[in-house]
């Protein structure tokens, strides 16, 4: 019976073994098929797991898939001996919990940020020329489709011209953060909050959320706590608040 399992895979990744038992372990790996392919399957993992940590465009659901799958190819043509299913099943358990905790301390997916975003931008009559007003309702149709990068040209046309309007900040600060560019995001989000329009509290569960965009739950905890009890985002950053403490 071979005498190493996966705490000694583990070691000898990590380079914890000692001389004489990592040539040992060398000499098993040539031997055994069974500890060759736990070996590889342990690589293969690990390699997943620390592509997720450092990723920035990679999308969740995509990630998760690749994992799905890999378990399948897998262990789909094994044979099915008890002790090949037990020695395996405890190696898939390890990775699992690995995967699992993964998941649990950074809960910011997809499908959250579609639950607590719901921003819909309200076309307001303005004073100015025609074309602003049409350049307006263009921006509003856009962002509210979703367009954003659409959205964004717009909104940063009509600052240009109205420079001051909090409405028009807000919106393209937004718009700014959904499509990647969380700084200038963060400072056009950040001048509207310092302000007095009725955009203020909205626009600190809007930097709450591009923050937890970037997985940073204590900026975003310390903008959430930001919105008055008063206003009408309160409720909802309490929910996301609970969500990800």
């Amino acid at each position: 019976m071979n005498r190493f399992n996966v705490e000694d895979i583990i070691r000898f990744i990590n380079r914890e073994m000692d001389e004489t038992e990592r040539t040992d372990f060398e000499a098993e790996l040539e031997q055994d098929s069974q500890l060759k392919a736990d070996y590889e399957l342990y690589i293969k993992i690990n390699g997943a797991l620390k592509a997720h940590k450092h990723r920035n465009d990679i999308d969740d659901l995509a990630f998760k898939e690749n994992l799905r799958r890999l378990k399948w190819d897998y262990f789909s043509n094994q044979e099915e001996t008890p002790v090949r299913k037990l020695r395996i099943n405890k190696f898939y358990y390890v990775a699992a919990a690995i995967l699992m905790a993964l998941f649990i301390w950074a809960p910011w997916n997809q499908n959250s940020y579609n639950e607590f975003f719901d921003a819909k931008m309200v076309s307001v009559e303005e004073r100015g020329s025609g074309d602003n007003i049409s350049l307006l309702k263009d921006a509003t149709e856009a962002f509210n489709k979703h367009r954003f990068e659409e959205a964004k040209g717009k909104l940063k046309t009509l600052l240009a011209t109205d420079p001051d309007n909090d409405m028009l900040k807000f919106y393209y600060g937004v718009s700014l953060s959904q499509t990647n560019n969380f700084e200038q995001s963060k400072e056009y989000l950040e001048q509207v909050y310092q302000g007095e329009s009725i955009f203020k509290d909205e626009a600190a569960y809007y930097l709450a959320l591009a923050y937890l965009g970037k997985k940073d739950k204590k900026n975003a905890e310390e903008w959430l706590k930001k919105i008055d009890r008063e206003s009408g985002v309160y409720r909802k950053s309490r929910l996301l608040l609970k969500e990800i403490q």
